[in-house]
């Protein structure tokens, strides 16, 4: 990925036994992409009910910030009121030369 894009990250969070987890198992998520939090009840993640996977959304803003490899970890507070952290892995942002917005 590219400093400056703005994007739709896509993310599928899975139960125990690998099922992919929907949008009405769950009470809130919270992602965190770098250093920014992103939360469904925030309206910083989507879910495509279609493909059945959540969709973080960063800005061109936040991604200027972002050099090299960035962390992905997300929270999930389940309707029981358990609360289970997972890591998403790590994505790469390349460092682009323009450093404007683009409206």
């Amino acid at each position: 990925m590219m400093q400056g894009d703005q994007y739709r990250i896509p993310v599928e969070i899975n139960d125990t036994d690998g099922t992919p987890l929907t949008q009405d198992e769950i009470k809130d998520l919270e992602i965190m992409v770098g250093n920014f939090r992103k939360t469904l009840s925030g309206g910083g993640i989507g879910f495509e009910e279609a493909e059945n996977v959540f969709y973080v959304f960063v800005t061109q803003k936040e991604t200027f910030t972002f050099r090299g490899d960035i962390t992905m970890k997300a929270r999930i507070l389940f309707l029981s009121g358990d609360v289970i952290g997972i890591n998403l892995g790590t994505i790469n942002f390349e460092t682009s030369a323009s450093k404007v917005v683009l409206k």
